[in-house]
């Protein structure tokens, strides 16, 4: 079967902060044909008067690596429209959000990959985000209507926590401007009277991942050096992300995390178990409110059957008088120097080829033309870009120092997303990808050893294009 939405908590209260409120709805217990996992899936009724199917499942343990597997399993399992990852996190001392309030990811960052040096520890920061989950962030504020109520003191199940002052004064910790920070984040919204009792509200902005438990204003203070607008701190939601990167389909990952304490101040567990409700309650009013519309039920439902349109995947163009699409039009972007490397990869594409899969296409300048012929050769490389719906970026160093190759590199990500195409990067000369538009792609080979640095050529690049086959499928070529 497939899931609309699918659900992954890691702790028990968070589990359970969401289950306890979707039992009102129809429930059945599914083992995985794939992973064997056993999931919760409820048939919930939307205000749109929509079932909507929901999948909810639970980590065994914390950390990015155990959720990459669960949400792995549940794509493979479920092909949900959209992966929640949902639970609580650390906030940072702001002035519009605080304990028991709930942050909606707008942007996931990746802190997981470190390096420490003598002196100090340095991140790799990578992440991103689905073009689905910035529309339905960007407009959430438009189901004001359909999301009232979610803060109710019934619909949270919890009396909101009562705050003293001086017990926050005598428990902050951290370097001098953190803690002053928390003094004033946590005196603007508990300093008067009418605030104690107020009823919690949700913020959407970026979250940053990694495998640290964060008791440490330092670490936090580094990261927000490069990705300034970090709200909250948590440690799944950038496996999820990760395992959502996959070839033949990229999944939207959003995650609802209720603030369960500030990072600054010692944690009180009061707060942890409101804020385990507050994200519940958030997550069963954003299904309720029917923002996802499920699939339509005449749509065929065994896993991997449906062809993904939009955002998610284009699909290839119906051939003539044939049942047979057409074949997918495959842009190979790459530097001159870099030419037997694309004579390799259209070797062991030729089988597609033949079969009328693909239509490979490239630029036979090896420089750029200049005057009206340049003006004539960038509009015919434009128009092959334009309509490809693959778009293979074969990285070296010549490739990303070229002026011209970045423009039409710039253009394939343009189109990747907003979804009409699917951009694969192929690393074949080591290159320094870290802030290239395409750092967050999953590139191939999937272990990032430059092709050219494999003693058996033909094994990889046969391996390649297995993956650039699977992609095709993916779009519905060669049906």
């Amino acid at each position: 079967m497939q899931a609309d939405i699918a659900i992954i908590t890691i702790r028990d209260d968070e589990f359970g902060a969401v289950f306890d409120r979707l039992t009102q709805y129809p429930l059945k217990r599914l083992r995985g044909l794939s992973s064997k996992r056993t999931y919760a899936i409820f048939s919930v009724q939307t205000s749109t008067d929509n079932i909507c199917t929901v999948a909810l499942a639970r980590c065994p343990e914390q950390g990015n690596g155990v959720s990459q597997q669960v949400a792995f399993d549940m794509m493979r399992d479920l092909d949900p429209q959209l992966l929640l990852v949902v639970g609580i996190a650390g906030g940072v001392p702001h002035n519009e959000f605080t304990l028991g309030d709930v942050v909606i990811s707008s942007r996931i960052h990746n802190f997981t990959v470190s390096a420490i040096n003598q002196s100090k520890i340095t991140f790799d920061v990578t992440g991103g985000i689905h073009p689905l989950v910035s529309e339905i962030v960007a407009s959430l504020p438009m189901y004001r209507s359909e999301l009232a109520g979610w803060n109710e003191h019934d619909c949270i199940h919890m009396a909101r926590p009562a705050m003293d002052l001086s017990w926050v004064a005598d428990n902050v910790y951290g370097e001098t401007e953190w803690r002053d920070d928390v003094l004033k984040s946590f005196n603007s919204h508990f300093g008067e009277a009418a605030n104690h009792d107020r009823l919690p509200l949700f913020k959407t902005g970026s979250i940053a991942s990694s495998n640290m438990l964060m008791k440490n204003t330092e670490i936090p203070t580094t990261w927000r050096e490069s990705a300034r607008s970090i709200l909250a701190i948590e440690m799944e939601a950038a496996g999820a992300l990760q395992a959502a990167q996959q070839m033949g389909k990229q999944y939207p990952v959003m995650a609802i995390r209720g603030i369960s304490d500030i990072i600054g101040l010692k944690r009180d567990e009061r707060w942890t178990s409101y804020a385990c409700q507050s994200a519940g309650a958030f997550t069963c009013a954003f299904i309720n409110a029917g923002i996802i519309e499920p699939r339509d039920s005449s749509a065929p439902t065994a896993h991997g059957s449906t062809q993904q349109q939009g955002a998610n995947a284009p699909a290839a163009t119906s051939a003539q008088g044939s049942n047979k699409s057409a074949p997918l039009d495959v842009f190979i972007s790459y530097s001159a120097k870099d030419e037997k490397f694309k004579d390799e990869l259209e070797t062991h594409l030729a089988m597609l080829k033949r079969n009328e899969i693909i239509c490979p296409h490239y630029s036979e300048s090896t420089s750029q033309p200049v005057g009206a012929a340049g003006q004539e050769w960038k509009k015919e490389v434009g128009s092959l870009i334009e309509r490809s719906q693959i778009i293979l970026l074969l990285i070296s160093p010549s490739f990303l120092a070229s002026d011209y190759h970045y423009e039409e590199m710039q253009r394939a990500m343009k189109r990747h997303e907003s979804g009409t195409a699917r951009v694969i990067p192929i690393i074949i000369r080591s290159a320094n990808i870290s802030n290239t538009p395409f750092k967050d792609l999953l590139a191939l080979p999937r272990n990032l050893q430059p092709i050219d640095t494999w003693n058996n050529r033909d094994a990889i690049w046969a391996k390649i294009a297995e993956e650039i086959q699977d992609v095709c499928k993916s779009l519905g070529g060669g049906k």
